[in-house]
C-alpha cells in the first residue's frame, strides 16, 4: 500500500490515510478525499461502531441537491413496487452503483432492538452535525454553501438513519491478500476496511456455499466452488461455513443477520474440517445409498433387484462401477496437480479443470462431506485468490488468520 505524502493540491492531513496504489490515490484525491480529510478524525472515532466513513463518502457522492430531487421517487417506489421490483433504474438496469440501489437494500429495522435503534440514530445525528460543519455538502446545484432549514436536516438525517442501516446489513469485510516470500507462498488474509457490495448482498448464505465471494478492492466478484446444476440457487458465505464452526456457534453468529440458516450442512450437522470423514463413499445411482467407488455393489439394490427377478442389479452395479472409475481417475489426477511445484508457484489453466473436475464428479455422485471435497475447494479457493492484487510481505510478518496452504496431500 502507499502512504500519501505531502505534494502540490494534496490535503494537509493526507498522511491519515493510506492508497493501495497510485491510482486509488489520484482517484481519492481528486474525488471524495479532498471532501473528508479536514473531518476524519471525527469520522474515525466512529468507525469502530458504525460505518461512518463509508456513509459519509456515499452521501457525498450523491450530493444535497440530487438526494433532494431523489428522494420522492424513491420512496414512491418503495409504496407501490414490490420489493424484487426496487432497485432498478429506469432503463430496467440494477445498477450497483445507483444510490436507488442502496436506498432499497433490506434493513432489517424491525428485528431491531430499540437500543440498536436509538445509537444508529445518535450516529446519524452526529454525521448531520459534521456535513453542516464541513460546510461542503449543504450546497445549492451551483455548489454554493447554503444554511440547511430544519426539512433539510431531517430529510439527510432519516436518509443517514436507513443507509447505516443496510449497510450494517448488506456490508462485507474489504479484505487485502498477503503473499509470504516463503517457499510456498502462503497467502493469507487481513481485514482492512468494510465494502458495500449492492449485488453480491443479494445473495443468501449458506454454511457451504456454491460460490467463493472476493471482496477485495476494485470490482467483487463471485466464481463458483461448486457444481451449481441449471436453475439451483447461487449461495454465498457470510464469514461463516461449516468447516470453521459447528453448527450451534454458527447460528448464534448469524443472528445479526436475524434469520436461521437451513442449508445442507445445518440440516445434516455436518462436522468441521478436523473431523471430516478421509473415506471416499460414491451415491448409488439407484438409490442414493453409499457405495464403494470400487465395487459399486449397493446391498439394498442388489436385494431388491433379485427379489423382483428382473435381472437389473448387475447392470446397476456396472453403471455404480464406471462412475466410480470416473471419480479415482479425476482424483488421482487431482492428486498430481495437487502435489505439483507448478501448483505452489503459479497458477495454469489446466489445473484449474482437473480441480473443477473432481469437484464436480464429487457434488453429483459422491456423500457429502468428506475432505478430498473440502481440500478440493480449498485448491480451487488458492486459485481464484492468485488472480487477484496482493502485497508481499516478509515470511513471519504476514497475518496468519486465514492460510489457505496446507502440506502436501498423501
Amino acid at each position: 500500500m502507499i502512504r500519501g505524502s505531502r505534494e502540490a493540491g494534496a490535503p494537509r492531513n493526507i498522511s491519515r490515510v493510506m492508497f493501495c496504489s497510485e491510482e486509488c490515490r489520484e482517484q481519492g484525491l481528486a474525488d471524495f478525499h479532498k471532501q473528508e480529510c479536514e473531518i476524519l478524525p471525527a469520522l474515525a472515532s466512529f468507525s469502530d461502531d458504525a460505518p461512518t466513513t463509508l456513509v459519509f463518502r456515499i452521501l457525498m457522492k450523491l450530493t444535497f441537491p440530487r438526494l433532494k430531487e431523489l428522494l420522492p421517487i424513491l420512496k414512491h417506489e418503495e409504496e407501490t413496487l414490490p420489493p424484487e421490483k426496487r432497485g432498478f433504474n429506469e432503463d430496467g438496469i440494477y445498477d450497483a452503483e445507483d444510490f436507488r440501489v442502496i436506498y432499497h437494500l433490506c434493513t432489517n429495522k424491525h428485528q431491531l432492538s430499540s437500543l440498536s435503534i436509538l445509537g444508529t440514530c445518535t450516529v446519524a445525528f452526529v454525521v448531520t452535525k459534521i456535513l453542516i460543519a464541513s460546510k461542503k455538502y449543504f450546497v445549492d446545484g451551483h455548489g454554493n454553501p447554503i444554511s440547511p432549514s430544519e426539512e433539510d436536516i431531517a430529510l439527510v438525517g432519516g436518509t443517514l438513519v436507513r443507509i447505516l442501516m443496510a449497510v450494517d446489513t448488506n456490508s462485507f469485510c474489504l479484505k487485502e491478500l498477503q503473499v509470504s516470500y516463503n517457499r510456498n507462498r502462503d497467502v493469507c488474509k487481513t481485514d482492512v476496511g468494510m465494502k458495500l457490495c449492492s449485488t453480491l448482498s443479494l445473495l443468501n448464505h449458506s454454511c457451504n456455499p456454491s460460490v467463493y465471494s472476493s471482496t477485495g478492492s476494485g470490482t467483487s466478484t463471485s466464481r463458483a466452488i461448486r457444481f451449481i446444476p441449471a436453475g439451483q440457487e447461487v449461495t454465498t458465505c457470510y464469514g461463516i461455513t461449516y468447516y470453521d464452526l459447528e453448527k450451534s456457534e454458527r447460528w448464534g453468529r448469524l443472528k445479526e443477520y436475524h434469520f436461521t440458516c437451513c442449508c445442507e450442512a445445518c440440516e445434516n450437522n455436518w462436522p468441521r474440517k478436523g473431523e471430516l470423514p478421509s473415506k471416499l463413499l460414491m451415491k448409488c445411482l439407484g438409490c442414493s445409498k453409499p457405495v464403494s467407488c470400487s465395487s459399486g455393489k449397493c446391498t439394498k439394490c442388489d436385494k431388491d433387484e433379485g427379489g423382483s427377478g428382473n435381472g437389473d442389479g448387475s447392470n446397476l452395479r456396472k453403471r455404480n462401477q464406471e462412475i466410480g472409475k470416473q471419480i479415482s481417475d479425476a482424483m488421482k489426477n487431482y492428486h498430481h496437480v495437487r502435489n505439483s511445484e507448478r501448483f505452489l508457484d503459479r497458477n495454469d489453466e489446466k489445473d484449474i479443470e482437473v480441480i473443477s473436475k473432481v469437484i464436480e464428479l464429487m457434488d453429483k455422485y459422491v456423500v457429502l462431506p468428506c475432505k478430498f471435497y473440502y481440500d478440493a475447494q480449498q485448491a480451487l479457493q488458492i486459485y481464484y485468490n492468485r488472480e487477484r492484487k496482493f502485497t508481499y510481505v516478509t515470511s513471519g510478518s504476514e497475518n496468519m488468520l486465514s492460510n489457505y496452504y496446507w502440506a502436501p496431500l498423501p
